[in-house]
């Protein structure tokens, strides 16, 4: 058996050595945060306009004096469907370049073969690729760094 101060002075000890935090409500800081995402900052608009025209004219966003839900509320739906179609013409572009991307591997590699072909046979005058629509630079000679400029 511990004699009766014992207990005492392990629990002094105790919250000597780990003091107990407690923290106010009041003094703790508190972040309120708005969405990144144009979709999700919409659905909270959604939500937010929704339960301003259920509390009515007891709502206090009807004190703000530089921006009015009666006016920007409407917008929201707007403006969701608008983001709605961007998505699926997002989808649709991606789509796009993904099957130009198939197509134009071949095609590249057909237009270097091309310019191989047409650099082997025209060596002595490149200037005559320009009629099958390359852009011929010719280089200045000089070691200077010179200007170059377009033939065709």
């Amino acid at each position: 058996m511990l004699p009766n101060g014992f207990l005492i002075f392990s629990l002094q000890i105790y919250f000597i050595i780990k003091p107990l935090k407690f923290t106010c409500m009041a003094t703790s800081k508190m972040r309120v945060e708005i969405p990144k995402n144009p979709k999700e900052e919409l659905e909270l608009a959604e939500q937010i306009y929704k339960h301003h025209t259920d509390v009515g004219a007891a709502s206090p966003l009807n004190s703000m004096t530089d921006f009015n839900w009666a006016a920007e509320g409407p917008k929201v739906a707007t403006c969701l469907e608008w983001h709605k179609k961007a998505e699926a013409y997002k989808k649709q572009m991606e789509e796009a370049y993904k099957e130009r991307d198939l197509l134009l591997k071949g095609i590249d590699e057909a237009v270097k073969a091309t310019r191989d072909v047409l650099t082997g046979i025209n060596r002595s005058n490149m200037k005559r690729m320009a009629d099958w629509g390359f852009v011929v630079i010719e280089s200045a000679k000089s070691s200077g760094g010179g200007a170059s400029t377009e033939g065709k």
